[in-house]
C-alpha cells in the first residue's frame, strides 16, 4: 500500500486498552490513526477502503530489550530483519559496541538506525566494563560519557546496571549517572540475578531500576514482580528458560514486557519469527491471545514512555500495525510503520569508519601459551581434578563441575571423548594480553575448534576446541580479518563469518547473514555440537561475568557467585 489515506473496513482489532478482540473500522491518514470506530458505522466517503473482514489487525510488536550486535548485525539489516516478522519498534541497549569503541559506538548505531523504518530507541550503556576488576574492556566509560548520552531524546535511559558489586558498594561514578537519569525522568533498567534477598533489596533501593530482565528461577521473577519492577521475559534461541504462562496467570499480565534480549539467532528469526514467534508460543502454552499481545505492545510502551505515540491503536497515535490471518497462529504477513507496508523495505547500508572497523590488536599466542600446566607438586600424580564450565542449554547460567583429568607430562588436555574440552579467552584491545585457559563441558564438539571476537560482554577472543593447534588456527583467523566466528579442523579452516564492524557485527543483508549462520551451524552439528545455538552459547555463556556461575574471563577462571578468581587445578 502507497496510500497515504485509507480504512480498515471491519478488522478484528486487538484492542490492548480494553484487552478484547473487537470489530472496528479503522482510519489511516499522513501516518496516524485518525479514527478507531465500531464496525459497520459510517465512514468518510472518497476514501480507500481495504476489506480487512477475515483479517486481525494488532499494533506492532515491539522488543522490550534487545542488543543488536548479538544478532552479528548492524542496525540496517537487523532492522530489515525485525520489520519481516511484525516487530516495529526496538529498545536497544549497544553496550557491545560501545565496550569496543566507546559512546561512539551507541552514536553510529542511532545514525544508522534513522535511515531504517523501524523505531529504534536506545538506552545508555552504563557498566562498561560490565564487571570492573574482573575483565577487561576497550574502553572505561566516565560519568561525562553516560551524561552526555542521556542527554539525546532518542536515549530512553539507563541501561541494564549489570555491575552489582560495583552498585552496591556504592561506586559515586555510578550512583551519578543513576541520579542524572532520575533528574531527567528517564528509566532505569535493572539486572539483579540470585542475590540474597538482603542484596536485591539493596540493589533496586540504591539502583531505582524500574524494569529487571534477568532472574534464575520462575520464584525471582515473581518476587521482582511483586515488589513493583516492570519484568522482561526473554526468548532465547537456548530453549525456553522458564514456563512463562505461569507468570502471566499469577501476574494477570500486568507489568509484562516481551523481549529477546538479543539472544535469538537469525537463523531462528528467519525460521520462526521474532517477537511474534514469542507471541504465538505464549498462546499455545494457554496464554489469553490478548495479554500476550499487550506484553509486546501497549506494556512496553508505557514503562518507556512511548504510549503517546505507539503501543496501541487510537486515534492520533502513529499508524504502526501489523495484519495476520489467525491470531492464535500469530504470524504477521504485512507490517505497517506510519502506515505504509515496510515489510520487505530495503535500506541503505551505511559506510563505517576506520575506528569501528579495525578493533582486533590482539597477538596470536603460541601453543605454549595454552597449555594448562600442573602445579610442581601434582606433577607426579596420574590424574588431576579440575574445576569445569558446565553448560546449561536453555540457560545463560553456567554449572561448577569437577572432573578427573589425566596428567599427560604435567599437562592437562582437553578430553573430546568424554566433552571436556578446552577454552581460551585472548584479550583483543593490546597485543600484550595473555590468553586464559580453561575447561567446558556441554558443547559436544568432537574435533577441531570453534571460536570469535564475540565474548561477552568485553568482546575478547574466545574459542572452543579439542586441539591446541586448531584453536590457534582460529585465533590467527580472527585477528587476520579483524572480527568473525569461525570453525578449524586439522589445521584448516572450513567455514566461518566476517564480522568487521567492532569485530561483532557485519552490515550485510539479514538473509545472508542468516544463511552463512545455518550453514556453518550445520557443520559444527555433525563434527558433534549439540547445544541449540552454538555461536551464542560462545558468545553469552562462556565469559559474560556479569552472570553466575563459573566463568572464563580475560583474566582467569572467575567464580561470578563470588567475584573470585580460582585455579583450574583445584590443589589437593
Amino acid at each position: 500500500m502507497t496510500f497515504t489515506d485509507y480504512i480498515l473496513r471491519s478488522a478484528r482489532l486487538v484492542d490492548v486498552k480494553r484487552r478484547e478482540i473487537r470489530r472496528a473500522e479503522i482510519r489511516v491518514s499522513n501516518g496516524r490513526f485518525v479514527s478507531v470506530e465500531e464496525a459497520g458505522k459510517t465512514v468518510a466517503k472518497g476514501i480507500k477502503a481495504i476489506d480487512c473482514s477475515a483479517v486481525f489487525v494488532s499494533p506492532g510488536l515491539i522488543d522490550g530489550h534487545t542488543h543488536t550486535e548479538l544478532s552479528l548485525m548492524s542496525m540496517a539489516p537487523f532492522a530489515q530483519m525485525l520489520l519481516r516478522s511484525g516487530t516495529t519498534a526496538a529498545i536497544i541497549d549497544p553496550h557491545d559496541f560501545v565496550n569496543v569503541v566507546g559512546m561512539r559506538g551507541l552514536k553510529l548505531l542511532q545514525k544508522e538506525a534513522v535511515k531504517t523504518p523501524l523505531r529504534a530507541f536506545f538506552m545508555a550503556p552504563c557498566c562498561v566494563p560490565s564487571a570492573a576488576g574482573l575483565e577487561d574492556s576497550g574502553v572505561r566509560l566516565t560519568y561525562a560519557d553516560v551524561a552526555g548520552a542521556l542527554s539525546s531524546e532518542r536515549v530512553l535511559g539507563l541501561a541494564e546496571v549489570m555491575d552489582t558489586a560495583r552498585l552496591l558498594r556504592r561506586d559515586r561514578a555510578l550512583l551519578k549517572m543513576i541520579k542524572t537519569a532520575g533528574k531527567l525522568n528517564k528509566v532505569v533498567d535493572g539486572h539483579c540475578p540470585a542475590l540474597s534477598l538482603q542484596d536485591e533489596s539493596r540493589y533496586l533501593r540504591i539502583s531505582r531500576a524500574k524494569t529487571e530482565h534477568e532472574s534464575v528461577s520462575i520464584a525471582e521473577i515473581l518476587r521482582k514482580h511483586r515488589r513493583g519492577l516492570w519484568v522482561h521475559l526473554r526468548r532465547s534461541s537456548f530453549g525456553r528458560e522458564y514456563p512463562y504462562a505461569e507468570v502471566f496467570r499469577k501476574t494477570k499480565g500486568e507489568r509484562l514486557m516481551l523481549s529477546t534480549d538479543g539472544c535469538v539467532s537469525p537463523v531462528d528469526v528467519m525460521r520462526e519469527g521474532h517477537i511474534s514467534a514469542f507471541v504465538r508460543e505464549l498462546i499455545a502454552a494457554g496464554v489469553r491471545p490478548v495479554d500476550a499481545v499487550c506484553a509486546a505492545t501497549i506494556n512496553p510502551a508505557l514503562c518507556y514512555g512511548l504510549d503517546r505515540e505507539i503501543g496501541s491503536i487510537e486515534a492520533g497515535k502513529r499508524a504502526d500495525f501489523i495484519l495476520m490471518k489467525d491470531l492464535n497462529g500469530f504470524a504477521p504477513y504485512k507490517t505497517f510503520i506510519n502506515g505504509k507496508d515496510v515489510t520487505k523495505t530495503k535500506a541503505a547500508r551505511m559506510t563505517f569508519p576506520v575506528y569501528a572497523l579495525n578493533t582486533v590488536k590482539a597477538k596470536s599466542p603460541d601453543l605454549d601459551a595454552l597449555r594448562i600446566q600442573l602445579p610442581r607438586n601434582m606433577r607426579a600424580l596420574s590424574r588431576v581434578t579440575v574445576n569445569v564450565i558446565g553448560l546449561r542449554d536453555g540457560s545463560l547460567i553456567t554449572e561448577k563441575k569437577r572432573a578427573q583429568m589425566k596428567n599427560s607430562n604435567g599437562v592437562v588436555n582437553a578430553d573430546p571423548k568424554r566433552d571436556i574440552l578446552k577454552a581460551v579467552v585472548l584479550e583483543r584491545f593490546s597485543n600484550a594480553g595473555r590468553p586464559q585457559a580453561g575447561f567446558v563441558k556441554g558443547f559436544g564438539l568432537k574435533s577441531g575448534a570453534f571460536g570469535g571476537s564475540i565474548g561477552q560482554d568485553c568482546q575478547h577472543i574466545c574459542v572452543i576446541g579439542c586441539d591446541d593447534k586448531d584453536i590457534i588456527t582460529v585465533i590467527d583467523r580472527v585477528i587476520r580479518e579483524q572480527g568473525g566466528i569461525f570453525y578449524a579442523k586439522d589445521g584448516r579452516m572450513l567455514d566461518g563469518l566476517r564480522l568487521p564492524l567492532g569485530g561483532i557485527m557485519t552490515n550485510r543483508p539479514a538473509t545472508e547473514v542468516a544463511k552463512r549462520l545455518e550453514r556453518l551451524e550445520a557443520l559444527l552439528r555433525r563434527s558433534g555440537v549439540k547445544v541449540a545455538s552454538p555461536y551464542l552459547t560462545l558468545s553469552l555463556q562462556i565469559t559474560l561475568a556479569a552472570i553466575p556461575a563459573l566463568k572464563l574471563t580475560n583474566r582467569g577462571l572467575l567464580d561470578a557467585g563470588s567475584g573470585a578468581f580460582i585455579d583450574v587445578v583445584r590443589s589437593r
